[in-house]
């Protein structure tokens, strides 16, 4: 298993380089994490010349960062909590790897746990998984510092109750959640929509295309029957096309074609329940239980994890400039 480190905020910044910072080892069962902190004279010497350096958030939590494994990543895993939470998003960051990295696809992470941004002590609301910001400012500068070679970053706020949920591209989590259950959550912030049946109200938002939210693994009609002409356009606009191993669509009658394929295994098109009684009907490339239906046995299916890092490469490819794999 890949052994996966954290790194708080500040790796690149000025300041943190500019101090000697003690090491600690920190023993987390198989995984080992290593974090620093200054010692009282040199927060001193930080505090004396804070009036002409720039704040960062090492001077601001008091911590500095947590190696990363590896020089490049595609997703950044930003989690906001307490210096205690390091075990546990450890072990969330280990689970989302394995879940989804297959032979020939994979999604990398890497995370980095920084604190004194979001309220220590987390209530849920409505039943929901929510948390109060200390300091907008403060939470500004995370985005300020100099990131990894990350096509995205992701923030997660752990929470002390509530179910998880995933709101602006914000996942909110309780502390002693699963790790699928925050692999599931990822997932929407990488482009996957729900596979089970929405509630009502956000299902008839949803179906009907209310949302600006392009989901790679899922497309929605208002109709099971096409005509040749329809059949072909719907086609060419399935974010999975290129990957497609079966027809999508069986023929009835002439000019007349009804959506779906036959072996769930292979991808093609197979119905979902998401748009469930809404009069609209929704259809996912794969036909057995992934991890965005059921996170506690589904798997994130081959086809997804290309999609992403489809999607990621064209991501990092706009920032640099430079034409991706």
């Amino acid at each position: 298993m890949r052994e996966l480190k954290f790194k708080n905020s500040a790796s690149n910044s000025k300041t943190s380089r500019a101090f000697v910072w003690p090491m600690l080892g920190v023993a987390l069962g198989a995984a080992s994490f290593v974090w620093w902190a200054s010692s009282s004279d040199q927060w001193q010497s930080w505090l004396q010349k804070k009036e002409s350096s720039p704040q960062t958030i090492a001077a601001f939590s008091k911590q500095v960062p947590v190696q990363l494994p590896a020089p490049h990543c595609d997703v950044l895993l930003n989690f906001f909590g307490r210096l205690d939470d390091l075990p546990s998003s450890q072990s969330w960051l280990e689970t989302t790897q394995n879940l989804y990295t297959h032979e020939d696809a994979e999604v990398r992470f890497c995370g980095r746990l920084i604190t004194a941004v979001w309220a220590e002590e987390c209530a849920d609301r409505d039943g929901r998984a929510t948390c109060q910001l200390l300091d907008p400012d403060t939470y500004d500068q995370v985005w300020m510092q100099p990131a990894w070679p990350a096509a995205q970053q992701v923030d997660v706020v752990l929470t002390d109750s509530g179910l998880a949920n995933t709101r602006n591209g914000l996942v909110f989590i309780d502390r002693q959640a699963r790790g699928r259950v925050l692999a599931h959550e990822l997932g929407h912030t990488l482009g996957l929509a729900d596979e089970y049946p929405m509630s009502r109200d956000l299902a008839e938002r949803f179906c009907a295309g209310e949302f600006d939210f392009s989901a790679l693994n899922m497309i929605i009609t208002d109709r099971q029957e096409l005509t040749t002409a329809e059949l072909v356009s719907l086609t060419q606009t399935l974010p999975w096309v290129q990957h497609l191993q079966q027809p999508i669509a069986q023929k009835r009658a002439e000019n007349v074609w009804q959506l779906g394929s036959t072996d769930p295994l292979r991808v093609g098109l197979h119905p979902v329940a998401t748009c469930e009684d809404t009069g609209f009907y929704a259809w996912r490339p794969v036909g057995y239980v992934t991890l965005m239906q059921q996170h506690e046995v589904g798997q994130m299916p081959n086809v997804y994890l290309r999609l992403m890092q489809t999607r990621l490469n064209k991501k990092a490819s706009d920032t640099t400039g430079l034409d991706s794999d």
